[in-house]
């Protein structure tokens, strides 16, 4: 049977009034907490290759929010991709 650290400062206290304030003092600690992870920033390309794509999606996209015949599915999400990588290569490469 396992006993959470909870429950075993309870035991403890309640065996050894003396430890009482000693334990109550450790189980008001808390852990130390990790620092969040530092994002990376995102590359030249990456950002060329993020403002292309969404030129090029607004650019097909009707006011209904809808895209354009030979757009739609994945079949016109992969043609975006692909423009959008053409797009972001010129972009860098100049």
């Amino acid at each position: 049977m396992a006993i959470s650290n909870e429950q075993l400062m309870a035991l403890l206290g309640a065996m050894n009034p003396d430890l009482a304030p000693v334990l109550a003092l450790l189980t008001s600690m808390d852990e130390p907490q990790e620092a969040p992870p530092v994002k990376r920033k995102p590359s030249k390309y990456n950002r060329a290759y993020a403002r292309a794509y969404k030129e090029i999606k607004a650019k097909h996209t009707l006011k209904n929010g809808k895209m354009q015949k030979g757009w739609a599915g994945r079949a016109g999400h992969l043609r975006i991709v692909e423009l959008a990588h053409r797009a972001a290569r010129k972009e860098v490469n100049q």
